[in-house]
């Protein structure tokens, strides 16, 4: 629903903020959201060891947008690479999850479990 609703919205800053959202849902719990997200994000897209480093850097990237804007206001980091990172991201993830087919629980487990490791699901998109 947020990756829908994040295309009817008018502002651009807005759509990036649900999109880095549903990146967000990978994780459980406070603490370390940069971190945990960016390293989930790149376990589950990454095809590769070097394709997993690079999607979790530009997630980085992504989420310090998401905070500056959130925190201080600030939209300087709000890119358009940044935005279609977070699209694709976001896009990718949800349609990997239908794929999977698993409890999200489990899913943020073995995510969890696989730290910088190969993907566990061998996700295709």
């Amino acid at each position: 629903q947020l990756f829908h609703e994040a295309y009817r919205m008018q502002d651009a800053r807005l759509a990036f903020i649900l999109r880095v959202t549903i990146l967000e849902m990978l994780i459980k719990g406070p603490g370390g959201v940069k971190d945990r997200m960016s390293r989930s994000v790149g376990t589950l897209l990454g095809r590769s060891t070097e394709d997993r480093e690079q999607i979790r850097e530009k997630c980085r990237v992504i989420y310090k947008a998401r905070s500056e804007f959130l925190h201080d206001g600030k939209t300087d980091k709000i890119t358009p690479e940044a935005k279609l990172l977070a699209l694709d991201y976001a896009r990718r993830v949800i349609a990997n999850l239908i794929c999977i087919g698993e409890d999200i629980d489990r899913v943020r487990k073995m995510l969890d479990v696989s730290g910088f490791g190969e993907n566990p699901f061998q996700v295709q998109f």
